[in-house]
């Protein structure tokens, strides 16, 4: 029996993308919810055989039948484990659709101030490389460009912050 088919027997996914016990255990009786918040990671997740694992990965594998090596929450929810929330990704891609950094003092993402120069700076990057680096006087024509770069070099995976 391979995983996904133990996993397949083991959970039902419910439509808000919980995962259902159908086979009971000590501490999971059958028809219970699985997983816990974990507030530092912001993933839902439990132990099965006594590894760790992450609701969001096995919802995935339950229903597209495999497990990428990495999973990306669309809306930026990591405990939104719904199965339209959930798409298959790159670590670029995911990098791509990540919020504003808590270090942004601008306001908006891949813009940054250049106090020497008095201008602002846009830099998007794309699969390890910078692909749009330009200065800007305005903010506005900085953070304008900023999102119109993002969409054409990142896709369905840019996030605007």
């Amino acid at each position: 029996m391979t995983r996904t088919d133990y996993l397949r027997q083991a959970f039902l996914v419910d439509e808000q993308g919980r995962l259902i016990a159908q086979k009971s255990s000590v501490n999971r009786p059958i028809g219970s919810i699985v997983g816990s918040f974990n507030k530092k990671h912001g993933y839902v997740q439990f132990r099965l055989n006594n590894k760790l694992e992450y609701a969001h990965r096995v919802v995935f594998e339950i229903i597209h039948g495999y497990a990428p090596s990495r999973i990306d929450h669309i809306n930026g929810d990591k405990s939104d484990n719904r199965p339209c929330n959930l798409r298959a990704c790159s670590s670029s891609q995911n990098s791509w659709n990540s919020g504003l950094p808590s270090t942004n003092t601008s306001g908006a993402k891949n813009v940054h101030w250049l106090p020497k120069k008095k201008l602002w700076q846009v830099n998007i990057k794309a699969n390890g490389k910078y692909v749009f680096r330009k200065k800007f006087k305005s903010f506005n024509d900085a953070v304008l460009a900023s999102i119109n770069q993002r969409a054409i070099w990142h896709g369905e995976f840019a996030n605007h912050g």
